[in-house]
């Protein structure tokens, strides 16, 4: 319960029908609205942060799909170890390598098409499509002694020219090299 003395000073104050004054209305809705700018700039700013992250774990996860698959596929390739040359079909957009699954007429074919990399098997017709890139770059790798034993796929980064991602990856059974030296 209340005592007499606080219910007294509740009354008086109720009594009291001063207001505000339209200073204190102002100053009150200029507070208000500084708080108010504030908070939306530093939720705007976070909502961009939030849609940059989300577009570079996009960009990483396709890279991560095409990183597995191209050293699957690569895997693949089985060439002979007999075998001291490779004829790899190269162009501008589109890279051929024969041996697929010991076959040597069978292909494993990486080609740009705009911004994306279709990557397929020849003869057993399946093709898989990876991108958007802003653009990438197809070529074998080769030894010292120029014998390839893999393909790699360079994809630049479309927000700093200086940074590429690299995907190197080696045929199942690629030609050994024997390097003498003194």
């Amino acid at each position: 319960m209340l005592s007499s003395e606080k219910l007294s000073l509740l009354k008086k104050c109720l009594k009291n029908n001063r207001g505000f004054t339209f200073v204190e209305i102002l100053i009150s809705l200029f507070l208000f609205s500084l708080l108010s700018m504030v908070l939306w700039s530093g939720l705007f700013s976070a909502q961009g942060l939030i849609g940059k992250i989300f577009q570079e774990a996009s960009h990483s996860a396709k890279i991560l799909q095409l990183d597995d698959f191209v050293r699957e596929a690569a895997l693949k390739v089985k060439i002979p170890f007999w075998v001291t040359e490779i004829n790899i079909e190269a162009e501008d957009d589109r890279l051929a390598i024969p041996w697929l699954d010991g076959d040597s007429e069978d292909l494993l074919v990486f080609r740009k098409q705009n911004d994306r990399i279709m990557i397929s098997y020849q003869n057993s017709g399946q093709l898989l499509s990876f991108g958007p890139f802003a653009d990438i770059n197809v070529e074998p790798q080769e030894y010292e002694s120029g014998l390839i034993w893999g393909v790699k796929l360079t994809i630049p980064d479309s927000s700093n020219a200086d940074y590429k991602t690299v995907i190197s990856a080696h045929f199942g059974s690629a030609p050994f090299s024997i390097m003498g030296g003194k």
